[in-house]
């Protein structure tokens, strides 16, 4: 994967999850979580790796959401 789309900014463990993924180029976002720690982490590691993060008005076709349980992310397409 190298973009990946979510329906609202990673909190602090998916952040850290997706800074993790060397294929991740792209992170596109449509709302704010309340929590922005993730969004600061993100920032972060754009300043020292190829990585784009932005705000947009368009979902896309990957959802990634936290798994609290195990401690990873999972991916999913829209409508499944």
């Amino acid at each position: 994967i190298e973009v990946v789309y979510l329906s609202a900014s990673p909190c602090k463990s998916c952040a850290l999850a997706l800074v993790n993924l060397p294929t991740i180029k792209k992170i596109v976002y449509v709302e704010e979580y309340s929590d922005t720690m993730g969004l600061d982490i993100l920032r972060a590691a754009a300043r020292y790796r190829s990585l784009v993060v932005e705000q947009s008005m368009i979902l896309g076709v990957k959802v990634v959401c936290c798994l609290p349980e195990s401690g990873s992310i999972k991916e999913e397409k829209n409508g499944d």
